[in-house]
């Protein structure tokens, strides 16, 4: 088995850009708010139980 964490840093900036017509800041924004999240789950693995997405992969 197993796991893997998204969307803790990324999740307000994706509601907020519902909120906007312009969405190019958005896709400039997001790749770094992505790298910056790896970032934060890797050093910081407590900060994992926050985020919003959880994939898990079971094999055999």
């Amino acid at each position: 088995m197993q796991h893997r964490e998204f969307n803790l840093l990324s999740l307000p900036v994706i509601f907020a850009a519902g909120l906007f017509k312009n969405k190019k800041w958005f896709n400039k924004l997001l790749p770094k708010l992505e790298a910056a999240d790896n970032y934060l789950f890797e050093h910081i693995p407590f900060l994992s139980r926050y985020a919003w997405t959880t994939v898990i992969s079971l094999s055999l």
